[in-house]
């Protein structure tokens, strides 16, 4: 069974845990991921408030949240595959350190996407309670909605595949988000 298959629309979310690890110094940081077993085998890596935290891929599913403007992405260093979640927002925004990082390491097979691209507009009533990112261990992104019922139960509201983007140095800022359709902007 892959992770996929346990996320259903209106399915329970109560296994999708709701972790985050303590504050990054906005670099690079491994802290607070684990593996989890039910329903199961996947790794969870938590978001790190102002730090670019990452993991081993480990040839599974990584699952990731919250996300409400941070980027998920994949990529292969010389140890090879990660997945790491990048902070953005005021007063804790990666994005500089993930493009300057990006370009220093020349990461191969990068993938950079937004889960909370995939929230669902109509939410048909239901409270919002998390936005999960998933890669799968063939690096495909998916955005997990999940809502919480009138009882208070956490369900899945939504899974969507969510196209990959690039984080590159404008000429003007270093946070420039395109579609990764596009070409990259050059360093300047």
């Amino acid at each position: 069974m892959t992770v996929l298959d346990c996320l259903k629309p209106g399915s329970d979310a109560s296994w999708l845990p709701k972790d985050e690890a303590k504050r990054g110094t906005g670099i690079l940081c491994s802290v607070g991921w684990k593996d989890i077993d039910k329903p199961t085998h996947y790794r969870y890596l938590p978001f790190a408030p102002n730090g670019i935290n990452y993991c081993a891929a480990a040839g599974v599913d990584v699952i990731s949240g919250n996300f409400t403007g941070c980027i998920m992405a994949t990529f292969t260093d010389s140890e090879g595959r990660n997945i790491c979640h990048v902070s953005t927002g005021n007063s804790m925004d990666c994005k500089q350190e993930w493009a300057r990082i990006q370009e220093k390491f020349k990461f191969k097979g990068v993938r950079n996407f937004k889960p909370d691209s995939g929230i669902p507009a109509d939410l048909k009533g239901k409270a919002l309670d998390w936005c999960y990112g998933l890669i799968t261990s063939d690096s495909k992104c998916y955005a997990i909605t999940t809502t919480v019922e009138k009882n208070g139960k956490r369900v899945v509201f939504a899974v969507k595949r969510v196209d990959p983007i690039q984080v590159v140095q404008g000429p003007d800022r270093m946070d420039v988000l395109q579609p990764a359709t596009q070409p990259a902007l050059k360093w300047s």
